[in-house]
């Protein structure tokens, strides 16, 4: 029997093996998908997309199981991640950037529900809620809604960091700020990225490979993959997580969130991500923060996390608004289809230089409709470059010109008969607002009224520029008198140096190149570029001493004409020693940048040459590559005697208001300040020293006004720290070296301590060697 019995299993397990090889539509239809093996990089594992069943939540869903609940949006669960994945060709979904009224917080399921939003995710970190600073916004990072900029700009370390945006096509961008100036029509900040092209990264500092772990805080700072980041972020590696992303070719986004209960680390993030398509991911804030939301179809449900938020992603309907543009005789209308149809738009006098500008989409426009007192000019590019075309009326289909289909980035609309500058011109006008009599200007030089024919003599009110050129504008006939350069329209010339009706002269010139120059810099109230002090919060250098932190005021500037594109280095040094390498991304003509109070420590005493260099590895192309390095020589004092450390406090509170190597314990101030920048009242010193004792008995006399205490070794010996005015006296064996430490405080009026000791079998007496 047992034999026939172990046949008969064989021949069943030989059968189901037939089954599952010939029968793969089945197993798609009804199987559990297998679970990706656990490896460092993963791989391409399909996942099985069942039929929607009614489930009230994503948990409800099996381990790698997906439902579409319409088209181009699905639900995914995979290792106690829930993932939604939405296809950014379907034109009837979208995704949109909301923030919490108010500039104040708000639950995540409510934002996504007052946006009829289908689906929903945390967004950026933020704090200081409520905002109170127009416009009303407390997340930290950039923000842009519907192309309009929502960013709190009263704090600037969070918009340095990496962003999701959206163009007006709704392609998908991960990058630095200044990285994303065509992602504006949905952007929310973030960060770190985490997976780059595919690649998976965690890199702590500046470290060439990963690490797998939290990253620790420097210097008040935590730098994960070259974003820097406060010290709330040394915990951000095993925690809840929520992340966004897309695919490699931009038609697909994520937004993930770790199942409640459970923690993730990026990398574990990153790797369901990466299996279901993810080749780009940032971070947004998790912990308390991780939330998500979802409704439509059989699935509902809501993770608020454990507080309010600021801001959210959301997935709302989308539908294309019927065309509605009827433009008057000073009017302009610009369709996406031919024949009028389409979304359109409807524009009046004006220069509209970007798609953003214009307010269609980039290289969608088909048709034009041209009101009887304008005309329009329909440019290629940005900036009204490229193939451009005047309209003087209406044209139905744009294919047939020479604009083409689907291919304008820019637009002018013009009274009939006003002159229109290319790049290469400039035109002046006889009034305010580039209206009345007006003249086109080449390259070249005009040197009286005859050559601004019919504008003339003291007549010209504004002025357009094209790009890429400039114009000097003079008071009287060949150039002489008042003049001014002007790189940009400027609609009235009356509030200008040149003045209204002054132009008698001008020329058009080819503008000098525009460049970054980097430099080290001395703010107002800083002595130079680099100010090294034993004390926080001060801006001048004093006694500095080996061994003890010093702070280091540096600052450096963009003195140039041009943003320093990119990221630079900024480096500083003592010696040949490099003690800080800090990065910073695209840094604008102006912008001051630097740190306060930057905490290094320098051993060796004597003259030390400190050095800040700016851009050390040539990566900008600046205008002056001779100022980038600035250096002085300054001076450190070993420490002899007792490390004073002076506080304008009771109780050793805040940072020292001033440091010193004391000689001996020994003052008397009576009712004077201890020293410079010191309280005469409402003061506390802390002395440490470590001595050598011969083997001995020794007996140790603390005078003091007000309370003192003695430790040696962190053991109290003496301990009279609320008791005013005395002398107190201990005695302790001991051999050898030990570290001592004397506190007194002064609360007002009078103030003095003195410290002796004795060896009490030679009676040797160890007297203070120096009064102050």
């Amino acid at each position: 029997m047992r034999r026939q019995s172990l046949l008969g299993w064989f021949l069943c397990a030989l059968l189901l093996c037939w089954l599952v090889v010939n029968t793969p539509s089945r197993l798609a239809a009804g199987a559990v998908a297998a679970r990706p093996p656990a490896t460092a990089t993963p791989h391409a594992t399909p996942i099985v997309s069942w039929p929607a069943v009614p489930q009230a939540s994503c948990t409800g869903l099996a381990n790698w199981q997906c439902v579409e609940t319409r088209p181009g949006l699905s639900l995914c669960r995979a290792n106690n991640i829930c993932v939604v994945k939405v296809d950014l060709n379907n034109n009837t979904l979208r995704p949109k950037v909301v923030i919490a009224p108010n500039g104040n917080t708000e639950w995540l399921s409510t934002m996504a529900s007052n946006a009829g939003a289908y689906a929903a995710i945390n967004g950026d970190y933020f704090s200081g809620c409520p905002d109170t600073t127009s416009p009303l916004n407390c997340g930290e990072g950039l923000t842009f809604i519907e192309g309009v900029d929502y960013t709190d700009y009263t704090g600037s370390e969070w918009q340095n960091r990496r962003s999701l945006g959206f163009n007006d096509n709704y392609d998908p961008n991960i990058g630095w700020p200044g990285e994303q100036g065509s992602y504006h029509r949905q952007l929310l900040g973030g960060g770190p990225q985490v997976t780059f092209g595919g690649e998976y990264r965690w890199r702590c500092w500046y470290n060439g490979s990963n690490t797998e772990g939290d990253c620790a805080c420097t210097n008040n700072t935590v730098v994960i993959n070259d974003e820097l980041f406060g010290c709330s972020a040394n915990n951000w590696w095993n925690r809840p997580q929520t992340f966004v992303g897309f695919s490699d070719d931009r038609n697909t986004l994520y937004l993930a969130v770790s199942e409640p209960g459970y923690n993730k680390t990026p990398r574990e993030m990153h790797d369901v991500l990466w299996v279901q398509g993810a080749r780009h991911t940032l971070k947004q804030d998790g912990g308390g923060s991780t939330g998500m939301y979802y409704n439509d179809g059989s699935y509902s449900f809501a993770w608020n996390g454990g507080r309010a938020v600021a801001n959210a992603w959301v997935i709302v309907p989308y539908s294309s608004p019927p065309p509605t543009c009827s433009p008057t005789a000073d009017q302009i209308a610009l369709y996406v289809d031919s024949d009028y149809g389409g979304q359109c738009i409807v524009k009046g006098n004006g220069d509209y230089p970007n798609p953003g500008a214009i307010g269609l989409p980039n290289d969608a426009i088909s048709s034009i409709k041209v009101g009887g007192n304008v005309k329009a000019t329909l440019c290629r590019d940005d900036n009204f470059s490229g193939t451009c075309e005047t309209f003087t009326g209406d044209d139905s289909n744009l294919g047939d010109n020479a604009i083409g289909d689907n291919q304008t980035s820019s637009v002018k609309v013009e009274a009939c008969g006003s002159c229109t500058p290319t790049t290469n011109q400039v035109a002046l006008y006889a009034d305010q607002n580039f209206g009345g009599a007006c003249v086109t200007l080449n390259i070249g030089e005009y040197p009286n009224p005859g050559t601004l024919s019919p504008v003339g003599n003291d007549n010209a009110d504004s002025i357009r520029v094209g790009s890429q050129v400039q114009a000097v504008l003079c008071e009287h006939d060949n150039y002489a008198g008042t003049c001014e350069t002007l790189l940009n329209d400027d609609a009235n010339l009356g509030d200008n140096t040149i003045g209204g009706n002054q132009v008698s002269s001008a020329k058009v010139q080819t503008p000098p190149p525009l460049y970054p120059d980097l430099q080290p810099y001395a703010p107002s109230g800083y002595p130079q570029p680099v100010v090294p002090s034993s004390i926080v919060g001060t801006h001048a250098t004093d006694t500095l001493y080996t061994g003890r932190p010093i702070f280091f005021d540096w600052h450096f500037t963009n003195s140039g004409t041009a943003v320093a594109p990119a990221t630079f280095y900024v480096e500083l040094w003592v010696d040949g020693t490099r003690y800080m390498r800090y990065p910073q991304p695209d840094f604008q003509p102006g912008w001051v940048g630097g740190f306060d109070d930057w905490s290094e420590t320098i051993t060796a005493s004597g003259w030390h040459t400190v050095k800040l260099i700016v851009d050390p590895d040539n990566t900008v192309n600046e205008s002056n590559e001779d100022n980038n390095v600035w250096e002085g020589q300054f001076y450190w004092n070993a420490i002899t005697g007792w490390w004073g450390e002076y506080y304008n406090s009771l109780d050793l509170s805040g940072s020292p208001a001033l440091v010193h190597d004391d000689a001996a314990i020994n003052f008397d101030w009576g009712t004077a300040a201890p020293g410079p920048g010191v309280n005469a009242d409402s003061f506390s010193v802390r002395w440490t020293r470590t001595l050598y004792f011969p083997s001995s008995l020794y007996r140790f006399t603390l005078g003091h006004d007000d309370g003192a205490r003695l430790l040696i070794d962190g053991n109290l010996l003496i301990d009279q720290w609320s008791t005013c005015c005395r002398t107190d006296m201990a005695s302790l064996a001991l051999s050898g070296a030990h570290d001592l430490r004397v506190e007194m405080f002064d609360s007002g009026g009078a103030a003095n301590v003195q410290l002796i000791w004795s060896d009490q079998y030679s009676h040797k007496v160890y007297l203070p060697v120096i009064w102050r």
